[in-house]
């Protein structure tokens, strides 16, 4: 009967071959039929021992019957038409059907888009063993996704984040990879490195967010080989994300760093962290505990209150931005959805021109990471 599969669809026809699959099959049992000291079972059978049917994909590579089916019946009744009538049942409902019996057990494989109505039938005849049920359809699915994600991109991204809502964004823009990094935690040019050559694309934007991995990004931009790889300069989370807001697509390389850097220099990034010991910065003297407001990494106040350093800076910031017309807070895991919705509203309340929203960023260390544009 594998013969025959050569005539049943047009490609094996014009190649001039037998299914593979069911070549397969028949290794696999005539191998389980030796191993239990049966010989040429499947020569000296009565009856088939294999009926094969249609291969499940038409010449289309559209697939037919979507479920894969086997499994093991453990015969009761002992009658030899058990096969014949089982089979005849699976032709109704689904294709490329082998079905070999050895006294009591019957070893099925069927394609059909109803699985549950195969086990049910199999079931009036014996007991069901080894069951194993794959989606088809899913496979093709993930084949061709596979396929078209090894045909390297135009561009893609890497960039250094802390915070799971943040990375989240970040990905929403189209970041391929987010490595974890920030103050206290810079990544190392090997991990820099490492996230660029696992971005399947011909140019790689690298956003390190901050001034001090920024070295390190540039290193890794110059070992690597396989891919040319730009670095983009951001200082911080809002301005990397800034740079992600001027990126098109439809750009050159050339215009892309033109654009994003424009971008990313509109954008104003403040930073609320707090003081883990008495020290003097800048003229100002910090206690243990205070919070203290940085914009582009620079101090600009201290305060003991996090409501009221939050008010303080949004004013510092906003005072200093040009045409500013859109805020964003990035609140930290240490922050509750609740305060930053109540500092939104202060916000606009204050500044009833400008637009605000908060964000969850989660992240460690910084109660608030600020976007002034």
């Amino acid at each position: 009967m594998l013969d025959k599969t050569t005539d049943m669809l047009p490609q094996l026809k014009q190649a001039g071959v037998v299914d593979a699959g069911g070549r397969g099959l028949l290794y696999i049992v005539e191998g389980g039929f030796e191993n239990m000291g049966i010989d040429n079972m499947l020569e000296t059978a009565e009856t088939p021992a294999v009926r094969e049917s249609v291969p499940a994909a038409s010449a289309s590579g559209d697939i037919k019957f979507g479920y894969c089916t086997e499994f093991f019946v453990n015969v009761e009744n002992g009658r030899n038409d058990n096969k014949a009538e089982l089979v005849s049942f699976l032709e109704n409902i689904g294709d490329s059907i082998v079905a070999v019996d050895n006294d009591d057990i019957i070893k099925v494989h069927v394609h059909t888009n109803n699985p549950g109505q195969v086990l049910e039938r199999a079931l009036k005849i014996g007991a069901l063993e080894n069951i194993k049920i794959e989606n088809m359809r899913l496979q093709h699915t993930n084949l061709i996704s596979f396929a078209e994600e090894s045909k390297p991109e135009k561009y893609g991204f890497v960039a250094v984040s802390m915070g799971d809502g943040i990375a989240e964004l970040f990905k929403k823009f189209g970041v391929n990879r987010v490595i974890k990094g920030g103050n206290t935690m810079n990544p190392s040019t090997e991990e820099i490195l490492n996230a660029i050559e696992r971005v399947n694309a011909e140019t790689v934007f690298v956003l390190p967010n901050n001034k001090n991995i920024i070295m390190a990004a540039e290193q890794a931009a110059e070992i690597c080989e396989s891919r040319k790889t730009v670095v983009i300069r951001s200082t911080s989370i809002p301005k990397g994300i800034g740079a992600m807001v001027g990126f098109i697509n439809d750009n050159s390389t050339e215009e892309n760093i033109k654009s994003m850097t424009e971008s990313m220099n509109s954008v104003f990034g403040g930073q609320i962290t707090f003081a883990v010991k008495d020290t003097v910065l800048d003229d100002n003297e910090i206690h243990e505990g205070d919070y203290l407001c940085l914009v582009d990494d620079k101090l600009v106040l201290v305060d003991t209150d996090l409501d009221a350093a939050l008010d303080l800076l949004i004013a510092n910031m906003v005072d200093n931005a040009e045409d500013a017309s859109y805020i964003c807070l990035y609140y930290g895991e240490d922050v509750s959805r609740n305060d930053a919705e109540a500092a939104v509203e202060r916000i606009c309340e204050k500044y009833p021109d400008l637009e605000a929203e908060c964000r969850m960023g989660g992240q460690p260390l910084y109660y608030y990471l600020i976007s002034v544009e």
